[in-house]
């Protein structure tokens, strides 16, 4: 007895299967009718070189987060040494800091990073690595806990200028309750 299936023919259409075989599967990969449909020319080059060979993306996010239950724990003793590990930590992640700001309670960081990192995965490195920095190295045997959430805003390449100085100049904007709401945790 034959237990061998019997081969599968394609529709009774004129054309070709192109197909890949795995195992347990047979998967069609595409229907080529014979008739034959018009070629395309290929794209006018006017000037130096006009097709594209590289990828290019230009990505800014304005991120945000807080400290445990908006605690003060952010003091001026550690803000500095803080902001450098998160600045070492997007380095390390082939991002670029563009402004680094903050009060206390939170803080605000703009990053132009590449397409190949996301941004959970941006966050997750700098509260992790910034918070254990803290806690063992920068201040030891004292609490420090960065809260569970974060906000990440998309910026426009030429907001980048008004979005930095908005960063830096934090401590002014909270003192003087001229910051915008948008650009805040609520």
């Amino acid at each position: 007895m034959n237990s061998r299936l019997p081969e599968r023919s394609p529709p009774a259409r004129t054309g070709r299967w192109r197909c890949r075989c795995n195992r347990t599967k047979f998967v069609v990969i595409a229907w080529r009718i014979n008739s034959r449909l018009p070629e395309r020319s290929p794209p006018a080059r006017t000037g130096k070189n006009r097709s594209m060979r590289q990828n290019f993306t230009q990505l800014y996010v304005h991120l945000v987060w807080a400290t445990w239950d908006r605690s003060p724990l952010i003091t001026l003793d550690i803000q500095e040494p803080l902001y450098n590990v998160m600045v070492y930590e997007c380095q390390q992640m082939g991002c670029h800091v563009i402004a680094i700001g903050g009060i206390e309670d939170h803080v605000h960081l703009l990053v132009g990073f590449p397409a190949t990192v996301a941004i959970a995965s941006l966050v997750q490195q700098i509260k992790g690595s910034s918070s254990h920095s803290v806690a063992y190295q920068i201040k030891p045997n004292t609490f420090f806990k960065w809260q569970g959430g974060y906000a990440a805003l998309t910026v426009n390449s030429q907001d980048l200028n008004s979005v930095a100085t908005y960063i830096q100049h934090q401590a002014d904007h909270h003192h003087k309750q001229t910051h915008v709401l948008s650009w805040e945790l609520p």
